[in-house]
Order: C-alpha cells, then sequence, then structure tokens
C-alpha cells in the first residue's frame, strides 16, 4: 500500500513542522494533534485547518496535499482498516465470525486484541456497546483466545446493523490503534464482492 506509506510519512513530516511552529503560533500545537491522529474521516478537518493556518504560516503551504491526493490517503486508510477487520473476524476459518480475539507472546512482545461490538448507542465508548455473545475457544494454532459465532446466527442477527470493532497490535515495535465503525455487510463481503 503505497499510499499508506505515503501518507504516514506525510503526517511525520507536517508534525514535525508543526512542532516547530508551535513555539511560533498557537494554533500549531492543536493542529499538530489533528495531524498526529488524523484518519480517514477526520483528515479533511485536519486539511482546512491547516490551509486557514497556512495563511500566517507560509512553510506549511508546501505541505498541502490537492484533492486527489488526500482522496487516495483516505480510500487507502480505510481499506487497510477494514483489511485488519477482516482479519481477525475471519480468524477462525468458513463459516464463523471471531468477535473477540486475545492472544499474548511474551517472548516476541507481540500484543493483538481485537473486538467486535454492536453499535448500539452512538457517541459511548467500546466499553459501553453491548458485547455479542459467542462461544470461547482456545485456537492451538495461534495461540490465541477467542470468541466465535456462527456466520449464519451473526447474519440472522446483525443483518443490516451498525458494528464496532475494536483493534490494538503491537508487534515488532510497531503500535496500531484503532476504533472503526462498519455495518455487518461490510465485514462479511469479500474485497471482490464489494468491488462487483
Amino acid at each position: 500500500m503505497a499510499e499508506l506509506e505515503e501518507f504516514n510519512k506525510w503526517r511525520a513530516e507536517v508534525c514535525q513542522v508543526l512542532k516547530r511552529l508551535g513555539e511560533q503560533l498557537g494554533e500549531a500545537e492543536e493542529l499538530h494533534r489533528l495531524v498526529e491522529h488524523a484518519d480517514w474521516r477526520t483528515l479533511p478537518r485536519a486539511l482546512a485547518r491547516m490551509t486557514a493556518l497556512a495563511l500566517f504560516a507560509p512553510e506549511l503551504r508546501r505541505y498541502l496535499p490537492n484533492i486527489e491526493t488526500a482522496e487516495r490517503w483516505m480510500e487507502a486508510e480505510k481499506a487497510h482498516k477494514l483489511e485488519v477487520i477482516r482479519k481477525y473476524a475471519g480468524a477462525a476459518g468458513e463459516g464463523k465470525v471471531v468477535v473477540e480475539y486475545r492472544r499474548y507472546c511474551p517472548l516476541s512482545t507481540t500484543y493483538e486484541y481485537f473486538d467486535l461490538l454492536e453499535y448500539r448507542y452512538p457517541g459511548l465508548l467500546p466499553i459501553e456497546q453491548p458485547r455479542i455473545e459467542g462461544m470461547r475457544v482456545f485456537d492451538h494454532r495461534t495461540r490465541a483466545s477467542i470468541t466465535v459465532v456462527d456466520r449464519e446466527e451473526f447474519l440472522k442477527k446483525y443483518e443490516g446493523k451498525r458494528l464496532m470493532a475494536v483493534v490494538h497490535i503491537v508487534e515488532d515495535g510497531r503500535e496500531e490503534y484503532f476504533i472503526e465503525e462498519l455495518y455487518t455487510e461490510e465485514l462479511l463481503l469479500s474485497n471482490k464482492e464489494v468491488g462487483a
């Protein structure tokens, strides 16, 4: 995913510039936080703020991407998150949906946490959303503790509903954490079906 790498590189460069400008412009600190945590939903807001701040700090102008580039970054980031969510939700194989996945390996300092919840109450934290019940099992192959639901049962109960996925991965010195909202159909359709 070249777009995702390009986006992360841009974000790091802009954060460095904003850190320098923070001493001169108070708004730079707030924009720094926005850019640092920007994702496909919040990037337009961060770019609008950056455009306004570029009037006072012309140095920022050269970091403003064009609309096509920003849209590519947003699509790539959204696709990456969906790919990660589908990977964990499908970890139990055909006909099953994983709604909780936990794995910790102290030797390699790998930590993986995935939780799929029903998104019923907008604005509330994941711990305040209803849990999806399933059968708890231990996956000896990956040494993960998982909660599994039969795919057909899952579809009957959650078809057309919004879900919330919480993903936290720490691996090889890299950390990824995000909370994403999606529809059941987005989760269960493959990339080929979505493109068709």
